[in-house]
């Protein structure tokens, strides 16, 4: 069985071509565009969901099974193009991520599981989360970041984290 962190990194890779797309002009409703991201979504959704059977921390477990359940469903949500895709797609950054971000981050400081530096990816992914949204929110007046800021770091912190579990020697699950 191939590691999880090679659909990680095929998907994060297309998600940030999904990201280009739109930055290059493209509409979000071009099927080029949510076609990627949709494929992205389940990419990196399935992967995470497999990355969770590698790491031994049970906080860690529980925070990449709800990042690959919000993964997913940005990724279809924005691939489905309709106003229940966009709830989902927007619900799923906006509030389940960041929770899983936190138990992910907390698992991997906490229990290990993947090389050194892959306990800032959730730290680093939750930090630029709060700054974009945090200023798009409370102090647009200051910087008004666009939502393809945030979609390249999500894509980058994911493909970093495929990076790190191929870095990564396996370890079974424990209870920590």
């Amino acid at each position: 069985m191939s590691r999880p962190g090679f659909e990680l990194i095929l998907g994060a890779t297309i998600w940030l071509l999904g990201v280009g797309l739109l930055e290059s002009g493209q509409d979000i409703g071009d099927a080029s565009v949510r076609t990627s991201f949709g494929i992205a979504g389940l990419l990196i959704g399935h992967g995470l969901w497999r990355l969770r059977l590698r790491l031994p921390a049970k906080f860690a477990r529980v925070g990449v099974a709800l990042c690959a359940v919000a993964s997913t469903a940005v990724g279809l949500g924005l691939a489905a193009g309709t106003s229940a895709g966009w709830i989902a797609a927007y619900s799923g950054i906006l509030f389940v991520l960041p929770l899983g971000l936190a138990l992910l981050g907390m698992g991997l400081w906490r229990g290990g599981g993947l090389t050194a530096w892959a306990k800032w990816i959730p730290v680093a992914l939750a930090a630029a989360g709060v700054v974009t949204y945090g200023f798009h929110t409370l102090a647009r007046d200051v910087w008004d970041p666009p939502d393809s800021v945030m979609f390249i770091l999500l894509g980058s912190g994911w493909l970093l984290l495929g990076l790190a579990d191929l870095r990564s020697r396996p370890q079974t699950p424990s209870a920590v």
